[in-house]
């Protein structure tokens, strides 16, 4: 298991981070690592509208609203 990196956690004292998003955003990820939940609709093969893949994800962003950029 992880160690939570002590300058996010100083940046979120900085910050005012409610303890809600640093235990969502900063302390499980560094504990735990990312856990993918497929749900259907996502992922591959046909979802229930009958198309393949997720087609709506692009432009999703992740945490804090950030986009992904390629």
């Amino acid at each position: 298991m992880g160690e939570v990196d002590p300058k996010l956690m100083e940046m979120a004292d900085v910050f005012h981070i409610p303890l809600k998003e640093r235990l969502k955003y900063i302390i499980l990820p560094a504990k735990f690592g990312k856990v993918s939940r497929k749900t259907p609709g996502q992922g591959h093969g046909p979802g229930p509208s009958g198309s393949s893949g997720s087609a709506g994800s692009a432009g999703s962003s992740g945490a804090f609203g950030a986009s992904k950029q390629s």
